[in-house]
């Protein structure tokens, strides 16, 4: 579990720390037996004096899914008022897809913005890194497809919210891996102010 680790101690930087807890029997989500998950969920936290964390996840919008992805990836806009979170579309035998939402907190409550973005095909997913603008109207996020040799390629894509339209929608073409196998979009990240993508991928190509 030291991703977990990683990430509280990445994100506690801010004045905002988001840390992923899970029960026991979450924690058999990660074998090979999907059946068995029970889900995972987000804990937010945000810096008052003396180094006090108050918890402001809210009572519903972050609580124990049954979902194996929930939470496996997150962003927050510079003032941590906007969270992308990425999840999956379960059936009895596991995740079929896999998708990105992302919520803006009001003062009390985390509430959805826009309509969560789903991959495309059946056995594809978001990758393990999502990405956010400075001011969290531009979304960065991979999505992987599997082969039938199993190997993957990244297809990496941007979106930004309209305010007027109260939706994401996407932001140029799309960003093709290149080879099969080069996991493109393991790791991205964008700049603040959203004109700036970098991608990872396993091999270059």
């Amino acid at each position: 579990m030291a991703w977990i680790a990683f990430l509280k101690c990445f994100l506690m930087l801010g004045n905002l720390s988001i840390y992923i807890t899970a029960s026991e029997q979450a924690q058999a989500s990660f074998s090979s037996n999907a059946t068995q998950s029970l889900g995972f969920q987000l804990d937010l936290r945000k810096k008052e004096d003396h180094c006090q964390w108050t918890d402001i996840s809210g009572d519903s919008n972050f609580s124990m899914v049954r979902d194996e992805l929930y939470g496996s990836s997150v962003a927050m806009s510079k003032d941590g008022q906007r969270i992308a979170n990425v999840g999956s579309i379960e059936s009895v035998n596991g995740p079929i897809a896999s998708y990105v939402e992302v919520k803006q907190y009001d003062g009390n409550e985390w509430n959805l913005l826009g309509l969560p973005i789903t991959t495309p095909t059946i056995g594809s997913r978001v990758s393990d890194d999502v990405g956010l603008s400075g001011d969290g109207s531009v979304l960065v996020f991979a999505t992987l497809y599997i082969t039938l040799s199993e190997e993957s390629v990244g297809d990496v894509s941007m979106y930004k919210y309209s305010d007027e339209g109260k939706q994401w929608e996407p932001l140029g073409n799309s960003i093709p891996g290149g080879k099969i196998g080069n996991f493109a979009g393991l790791k991205v990240s964008v700049s603040d102010d959203g004109d700036t993508v970098a991608i990872g991928s396993r091999y270059y190509g």
